[in-house]
């Protein structure tokens, strides 16, 4: 059966119509379909590219690690090769290492082979100086025992002698010094000369401290003292030895001799002990040699004149051979025979002034600065009576109780024993002696008028054609300067302090 739908070739060959609106929605449906096909392959080409620029960086990343990796690579063969080597240099090192400890070993058996030979020749030269140093000993000891035995003072002798020679000189000074004091107070020096020589020799006997304190008043028997005390350090205790030991007729001193023989004996060097002992030995052989004593008696007389020229104005009116007698007896000679122990001892004593004494740079010297109590203080205002210092040497500076340093009186007395085992130092056994005052503050006397020294001094300047009298006119001028007033009796309220009188040391 046909259908009659169908074309027949008797109908109109053109396409059938179709209604107008369902052309358009084909249409637009086309379109549609169309545009969707459109973005999707857009978005095909996006994802592509994509792809494809990942595909590059995977293949540059894949690149560079094969670049990476090659040289790895390569760092691990060089390292590879360090370590063989080090391996190598280990090897050797370790072949090197057995031959040193097999060198060690022989050397140390040679060396333990050396020190056992060298410590039989030394135990062989020890024995051998041991027999040599006793048969020393002995021909030492039978030397000495032909002499006689030697009595060398001690350190308590020493000190108790010292003592006496500084009692004996105050003694001494404070029983002739009564009438030139009286002269001073009452106004009669100033028309009695001072020999101009002898003036001056007083005036280089004396220390800067003690010019600085010239008119310090009550000063007068201490400013003599230490001057006597500087004299017999000059000419006794600090010369090699007391008394020269030149022959007659001879210009060298034996005593310098010895003095270089020692040093080239210390140089050598030789044991100080031994060096000392031989020194004092050689000493008194000397000493007891024929003439010795007449040698010795004119020395003595010597030095008495030279102190006889420097104290015989200040003792007036007194007998001159009476007082050369009483200076050699009172004050040369025992320090002659002081000085005679002290130098044929086998230990080493010696007189030493104060750092201060000759020194003005230190300014004003104050208990309260320095520890007093290495000195023994001597209070000017209580006529030289000892103060002991205070505690720990010190005091503060508004302690009624300050000591004011004014200069040495005598020096000190050290000992050092001379021990080649065990050397000692310096010892004190007499402590230096200073003149102080005491008071509140740093307390100095002012300057009050005339006194010995400035009357020495004043004497030492004098013209030879002018006047006895001219120490009148210094005493006018000082009258003008502080106020007339009886010398000996000055005004204490300026001192702070009540004194004692003029010849209050006993």
């Amino acid at each position: 059966m046909s259908n009659p739908f169908e074309p027949t070739d008797t109908d109109d060959p053109s396409p059938p119509t179709r209604p107008p609106d369902t052309e358009s929605f084909g249409m637009k449906a086309e379109i549609s379909i169309r545009q969707q096909i459109l973005e999707e392959l857009e978005a095909l080409r996006k994802e592509r590219d994509h792809l494809e620029s990942e595909l590059g960086e995977a293949k540059t990343w894949n690149q560079d690690m094969d670049d990476m990796l090659d040289e790895r690579q390569k760092e691990l063969q060089r390292e590879e090769k360090k370590r063989a080597h080090a391996e190598r240099q280990l090897q050797e090192c370790r072949k090197e290492l057995r031959d040193h400890k097999t060198q060690a070993t022989r050397v140390q058996r040679e060396l333990e082979q050396s020190t056992h030979q060298l410590s039989k020749k030394l135990e062989e030269k020890q024995k051998s100086e041991q027999r040599t140093l006793k048969q020393l000993n002995q021909a030492r000891d039978h030397i000495f025992k032909l002499q006689p035995r030697r009595m060398d003072i001690t350190e308590t002798e020493a000190q108790e002698q010292f003592e006496d020679l500084y009692n004996r000189i105050h003694r001494w000074v404070t029983n002739r010094l009564e009438g030139i004091l009286d002269e001073l107070e009452s106004g009669q020096l100033r028309n009695r000369p001072f020999a101009k020589p002898g003036a001056k020799r007083f005036l280089g006997l004396n220390s800067a401290r003690a010019t600085q304190n010239m008119w310090c008043d009550q000063s007068d028997e201490f400013i003599v003292i230490a001057a006597i005390m500087r004299f017999l350090c000059r000419a006794f205790f600090n010369q090699s030895f007391y008394c020269p030991l030149r022959r007659q007729g001879e210009e060298s001193d034996a005593a310098h001799t010895i003095d270089r023989i020692e040093a080239a004996m210390r140089g050598v060097p030789r044991d100080a002990a031994n060096c000392r002992d031989w020194r004092v030995e050689a000493l008194t052989a000397l000493v007891h040699e024929p003439g010795f004593i007449e040698h010795r008696a004119n020395h003595d007389r010597q030095k008495t004149e030279e102190l006889l020229t420097v104290l015989q104005p200040l003792v007036p009116r007194t007998d001159v051979q009476e007082l050369r007698e009483s200076i050699g007896k009172n004050i040369v000679r025992p320090a002659m025979d002081l000085a005679h122990r002290f130098q044929l001892a086998a230990t080493i004593f010696s007189v030493r002034w104060t750092q201060f004494d000759d020194d003005l740079h230190c300014g004003t010297i104050t208990s309260a600065r320095y520890d007093m109590s290495c000195f023994t203080s001597l209070n000017v205002f209580l006529g030289g009576k000892i103060v002991e210092p205070a505690p720990g040497g010190h005091a503060s500076e508004n302690s009624l109780h300050m000591m004011t340093y004014l200069f040495d009186v005598a020096p000190g007395l050290y000992s050092q024993a001379v021990d080649s085992k065990n050397p000692t130092s310096l010892r004190n056994i007499c402590k230096p002696k200073v003149l102080v005052t005491v008071g509140e503050g740093a307390l100095v006397p002012p300057n009050e008028g005339p006194t010995l020294l400035q009357w020495i001094q004043s004497e030492s300047e004098r013209d030879e054609t002018a006047p006895v009298g001219a120490l009148k006119d210094v005493r006018v001028d000082e009258e003008k300067r502080h106020g007339k007033r009886k010398l000996g009796k000055p005004d204490r309220s300026k001192w702070g302090f009540m004194g004692g009188s003029r010849r209050g040391a006993g």
